[in-house]
């Protein structure tokens, strides 16, 4: 039974680990990277302005609409392109 127990947790914590990954690189975004709506970015071939940061995913706001992209694919290869902020 222990066996057993310990295997349903092994598998459990394996199918987690690319959701945790997905939220640890989300609070990255939001804490290290500063990323909020309006921060305008570049990520691969999608260029707008971030319009949330979610636990799995960056909603970005394009020319062409709304994408969804990773937030591990966000944090890994994008280009801040401004802070969202006005002069003042």
């Amino acid at each position: 039974l222990g066996a057993l127990v310990l295997t349903i947790g092994l598998a459990g914590s394996l199918a987690l680990q690319p959701a945790l990954q997905e939220m640890a690189a989300g609070l990255d975004l939001i804490k290290g990277a500063g990323w909020r709506p309006g921060t305008g970015v570049a990520i691969g071939e999608h260029e707008g302005t971030v319009a949330a940061v979610l636990p799995s995913v960056v909603l970005l706001e394009t020319a062409g609409g709304r994408v969804s992209i990773a937030n591990s694919r966000a944090l890994s290869g994008a280009v801040v392109q401004s802070d969202g902020q006005q002069g003042d």
